[in-house]
């Protein structure tokens, strides 16, 4: 599979990660400034990244302060991955999006501020519903 390094789990200030039994990953990283809220039974493919945040603030002039006073001018939303929902291998899921029950993405989607149905194939960059699971 050529995985890029262990599991990362990472806070930051109210950050929240909760995962679902039976659910799990290899090389994920998963970093939350909000709530990344994963479901039951869900499969998250090798180097798959999950960030509720954009790490670093979009104004130049907010880039400019040092990190601990960016904090306050870092986008943030929350994530929610459903249940039996399965995540290729590659994929990036950007703040504000929710994935429905036994969804699938696509290996190397780039999954941004949407809410994709229940059942839902989930491809392409910027990710799009281009089917449903059958």
């Amino acid at each position: 599979m050529g995985l890029s390094g262990p599991v990362l789990l990472q806070t930051f200030g109210d950050g929240q990660i909760e995962i679902g039994e039976d659910s799990g990953g290899s090389a994920v990283v998963i970093s939350s400034r909000a709530s990344v809220i994963v479901g039951r039974n869900v499969n998250i493919g090798g180097n798959t990244r999950i960030y509720d945040h954009d790490f670093h603030a979009l104004d130049p002039e907010q880039r400019r302060l040092p990190q601990d006073d960016q904090a306050s001018h870092v986008r943030t939303a929350r994530i929610s991955i459903g249940d039996d929902v399965f995540i290729g291998a590659n994929a990036i899921i950007l703040k504000g999006v929710s994935l429905g029950d036994r969804s699938i993405v696509a290996a190397g989607a780039v999954v941004f501020k949407a809410d994709y149905p229940a059942d839902s194939l989930v491809a392409g960059n910027p990710a799009k519903v281009i089917g449903g699971r059958k």
